[in-house]
């Protein structure tokens, strides 16, 4: 499953940006606006109530962005 930006996660995030490692299609990564904060998070793509190990950026997206990429 790909999630499509502006989706809308179980916890309230909007998604900005998603990928799946090309290993497992089960663990993924999400860029999202939660509660006006920038966040990157681990994800499941068939659970969309999945998330976990979060990294928070308050507005700083670029940072978000990189983190997004690296993860």
């Amino acid at each position: 499953m790909s999630l499509k930006p502006g989706t809308k996660l179980a916890n309230g995030a909007i998604v900005v940006a998603f990928k799946v490692a090309p290993t497992d299609p089960t663990d993924g990564v999400v860029l999202a606006i939660y509660n006006s904060e920038y966040v990157t998070w681990r994800l499941d793509p068939e659970r969309l109530d999945s998330t976990w190990l979060g990294h928070y950026f308050l507005d700083n997206f670029s940072a978000a962005a990189a983190d997004f990429e690296a993860r």
